[in-house]
C-alpha cells in the first residue's frame, strides 16, 4: 500500500512570531478591559451611594480609581509597545520575503544560464562532429587518389625504361585523366571545409615541423591537378613511331617515373603530404567549449 508524501511548507520565524504576539495584546487586553470595567463599577458604586471617608466602601471606592487609572496608563504603555514590536517584526518579514524572492530569481537565472550553456555546448558538439564528416572525407579522398596514382606510377615503371607501348601509355594517360579530375573535384569542394578548423590545423602543421604548408587547400588540390595535367598535355602532344612511344623526349614521364630533380614525382607527393598533414591535425583539434556556469549567481547581475 503506498503512501504519499505530504509536501513540506517553511514558515518564516517572523510571521509566526507576529501571529502570537497579535494573539497574546488580544487576550491581554480583554483581561485588562475586564478590570477597569469591574473598577470603573465599584467607583461608580461608591460615588452613587455615598460613603464617607475613613470607610471600608470608601478605601475600596480610592483603590478602585487607582486601578482605573493604573489600567488605563498600563493599556496606552502595552499598546505603544505592541505597535513597536509589531512594526519591528513587520518588517523583518518583509526583509526576508524581500530575500526570499531575489533567491528566487537568482535561483531562476542561474537555472536559465545553465540551460543555455548546455544548449550551446550541443550546438558546438554537433557542429564539430559536422566538420569533423567533411574534413575526414576529403582526408580520405586525397588519400585514396595519391595511391592511385602511385599506382599507375609503379606500372608504368614496369612497362620499361627507353620505349612505352601505344596501348600502355594510352591506358596510363586515360587513368592519369580520371585522377586528374578527382583532385580538380577535390578543389572545387575545398570551400565547404571549415576555415577556422583548417586554421588550427595549419598551425598545429608548422609547430610539429610540418614542411610545404599550404597557402589554401584549393590552391594545393590545384598544383597536384596542373602537374597531372602537364602529363596527360604531355601525351597528346606526342606522336607514337611504329607502335610505340621513345621515352627520352617524354621529359614529364620521364620526372614522373623516375623521379628526376625538375619536376619530379615529389612535387606531387610534398602537396599531399601537407593537406594531409593539415588535415589530420585539424581532425586532432579538441573540442573548445565555453566556460560553465557558476554554482551562485547574483540575480541583479
Amino acid at each position: 500500500m503506498s503512501s504519499q508524501r505530504r509536501p513540506v511548507t517553511t514558515v518564516d520565524p517572523a510571521v509566526g512570531s507576529l501571529a502570537r504576539l497579535t494573539t497574546l495584546r488580544r487576550t491581554a487586553g480583554i483581561a485588562l478591559v475586564a478590570v477597569t470595567v469591574a473598577a470603573v463599577v465599584v467607583v461608580l458604586i461608591v460615588a452613587l451611594v455615598g460613603y464617607g471617608p475613613d470607610t471600608l466602601a470608601f478605601e475600596i471606592g480610592k483603590a478602585a480609581v487607582g486601578v482605573v487609572a493604573v489600567g488605563v496608563v498600563g493599556g496606552l504603555v502595552g499598546y505603544a509597545f505592541f505597535v513597536g514590536q509589531q512594526t519591528l517584526l513587520e518588517e523583518v518579514a518583509q526583509q526576508r520575503d524581500r530575500e526570499r524572492r531575489h533567491d528566487e530569481r537568482a535561483d531562476k537565472k542561474l537555472e536559465e544560464q545553465r540551460e543555455a550553456w548546455r544548449r550551446q555546448v550541443e550546438d558546438l558538439k554537433d557542429e564539430h562532429a559536422r566538420e569533423d564528416v567533411v574534413l575526414r572525407s576529403v582526408l580520405d579522398e586525397t588519400i585514396a587518389t595519391y595511391n592511385a596514382v602511385k599506382r599507375e606510377r609503379r606500372l608504368i615503371r614496369a612497362a620499361g625504361t627507353d620505349e612505352i607501348s601505344e596501348h600502355r601509355y594510352r591506358r596510363f594517360a586515360e587513368r592519369i585523366v580520371e585522377l586528374q579530375l578527382d583532385f580538380e573535384r577535390l578543389r572545387r569542394t575545398a570551400p565547404l571545409v571549415p576555415d577556422a578548423r583548417l586554421r588550427r590545423g595549419r598551425e598545429t602543421w608548422r609547430d610539429d615541423g610540418g614542411t610545404s604548408t599550404p597557402g589554401s587547400l584549393a590552391s594545393t588540390f590545384r598544383t597536384m591537378e596542373d602537374y597531372l595535367h602537364d602529363l596527360v598535355r604531355e601525351f597528346e602532344r606526342s606522336t607514337p613511331d611504329a607502335g610505340v612511344y621513345h621515352v627520352e623526349p617524354l621529359r614529364s614521364l620521364q620526372s614522373f617515373r623516375d623521379d628526376a630533380t625538375t619536376g619530379s614525382f615529389r612535387v606531387l607527393a610534398d602537396a599531399v603530404a601537407s593537406v594531409v598533414g593539415v588535415l589530420v591535425a585539424a581532425l586532432r583539434q579538441p573540442l573548445a567549449l565555453p566556460d560553465p556556469v557558476p554554482d551562485r549567481l547574483d540575480a541583479a547581475s
